[in-house]
C-alpha cells in the first residue's frame, strides 16, 4: 500500500513540474500572444488542483484546509479558459474587458470559500449553512457550469473540422482529454454519492490523468503555427503566409468574392482550406489592416472602377456601391471616404472637372 502511494505522490509531483515549467515557457517565449497566456493559465490551474492532491494524500494538508478551499474555486476557471482558448483559435478575437463575465462564479466563490472557511465549520455565527451548501450545492453548480462550457467548445470544435484545419487538432484532442477527466471524475461522485462510498484517495488519483494529457497534447502544441516561438511574429512561415495570400487573390481577384453583401470571414476561412484567425493574422501581416478594412478596399476599388469606366448618366453611386458589396449606405459613406479622403458625390464632381 505504501508504495502504492509512494508512486502516486511520485506522478502527482512530475504532473505538477510539468505543468508549471509548460506554462513558464508559454508566458515568455518568443511569440507572446493571448493565446499562450491563456494555455499557460489552464496549466496553472491544473497544477494548483494536482498539488491539492499531492499535499493531501501526503498528509501536509488535511481536507478542510485553506489549499483546499483555493483549489476548489479555481475549478470555476477551467471551462471558460478551455472556452476561449478555443474561440479565440477560431475567429482570432481579441481579450476584450466585457469577457470578464466568464469568470463571475470563480470571482464569487474564492472569497466566499477562503474568507468564511467553507470548507469547515469553523463559520462565524449565522453562516453555519455555509458549508452544507459548499458540500451539496457547489459540486454540482461547478459540473454544470462545466458542461456548459465544454459544450459551447464542442461546437466550435466542430466548426473547425468541417473547415479541415488540420492544425487544430492538438486542442481538439486537449479539450476531448479534459473533457474526459471531468466526465470520470463526475461519474465517480455521482457513484460515490448514490450506490457506495469510493475512497478519497482514489478520487483525489483522477488528478494523475492531468498528466498523460499535458505530455501527450500539450507539446504537441510547440509545433504548431501560431503559437511557435521559432516562425515570424504571426506564427506562420513566409512560405505559408504566402500559400494563403494566393489562395486568397484568387477569390478577391478573380472570382471578385467581395461583391457578395453577405461575405463573412468565416466564407473566405472555409474557402481557403484554413481557420479564421490565421486569415485574420495574414491580412494584418501583409496589409495593415482587419479583415472589414480588407474587405472595404476592394469594394471601394470596384466602386471607383466602376466609376471611372461607366457612363455617368446610366446609373447611381449606390447601385454601384451595392453591386460593389456594400449593404448600406453609410458603410460605403465611410469606408469611400476613409479611403480615398473624399465623399463618394466630391469624387464625381472632381472626376467630372478633370474630363471637361
Amino acid at each position: 500500500m505504501q508504495i502504492a502511494i509512494t508512486i502516486t505522490l511520485l506522478l502527482n509531483f512530475i504532473g505538477v513540474v510539468q505543468a508549471l515549467m509548460l506554462a513558464v515557457v508559454l508566458f515568455f517565449r518568443g511569440t507572446k500572444n493571448q493565446l499562450n497566456f491563456i494555455i499557460g493559465l489552464i496549466l496553472i490551474v491544473l497544477a494548483v488542483i494536482m498539488t491539492n492532491t499531492l499535499l493531501s494524500i501526503s498528509g501536509i494538508i488535511h481536507e478542510n484546509s485553506f489549499f483546499q478551499d483555493v483549489s476548489n474555486s479555481v475549478l470555476f476557471l477551467i471551462g471558460p479558459l478551455i472556452y476561449l482558448l478555443v474561440k479565440y483559435y477560431n475567429t482570432g478575437e481579441r481579450w476584450r474587458a466585457k469577457h470578464i463575465y466568464h469568470f463571475i462564479p470563480f470571482i464569487i466563490y474564492l472569497p466566499l470559500s477562503t474568507s468564511f472557511g467553507m470548507s469547515s465549520m469553523n463559520t462565524p455565527d449565522g453562516l453555519f449553512f455555509l458549508p452544507a451548501i459548499n458540500a451539496i450545492m457547489i459540486p454540482w453548480v461547478w459540473n454544470v457550469h462545466m458542461l456548459i462550457y465544454l459544450g459551447f467548445s464542442y461546437l466550435f470544435i466542430k466548426d473547425q473540422e468541417k473547415k479541415h484545419a488540420d492544425d487544430f487538432n492538438w486542442i481538439r484532442g486537449f479539450v476531448y482529454g479534459l473533457a474526459a477527466i471531468w466526465f470520470l471524475n463526475l461519474l465517480l461522485t455521482v457513484i460515490s454519492r448514490t450506490v457506495f462510498s469510493i475512497p478519497h484517495e482514489i478520487m483525489h488519483n483522477v488528478t494523475l490523468l492531468f498528466t498523460i494529457v499535458i505530455v501527450s497534447v500539450v507539446f504537441k502544441s510547440f509545433n504548431d503555427p501560431i503559437l511557435h516561438a521559432n516562425k515570424s511574429s504571426i506564427g506562420l512561415s513566409e512560405e505559408e503566409k504566402l500559400t494563403w495570400l494566393k489562395k486568397m487573390n484568387v477569390l478577391f481577384e478573380e472570382e471578385k468574392i467581395y461583391t457578395d453583401q453577405d461575405l463573412r470571414l468565416s466564407n473566405i476561412s472555409s474557402k481557403v482550406g484554413t481557420n479564421e484567425r490565421i486569415i485574420s493574422l495574414v491580412i494584418k501581416d501583409e496589409y495593415g489592416q482587419n479583415f472589414n478594412e480588407y474587405l472595404n478596399n476592394y469594394r471601394v476599388n470596384e466602386v471607383i472602377r466602376r466609376l471611372d469606366t461607366s457612363d455617368p448618366l446610366s446609373y447611381t453611386i449606390m447601385a454601384l456601391a451595392n453591386e460593389s458589396g456594400f449593404k448600406s449606405n453609410s458603410a460605403f459613406y465611410k469606408a469611400f471616404k476613409q479611403q480615398t479622403g473624399l465623399t463618394p458625390r466630391a469624387y464625381m464632381n472632381q472626376k467630372q472637372l478633370s474630363h471637361q
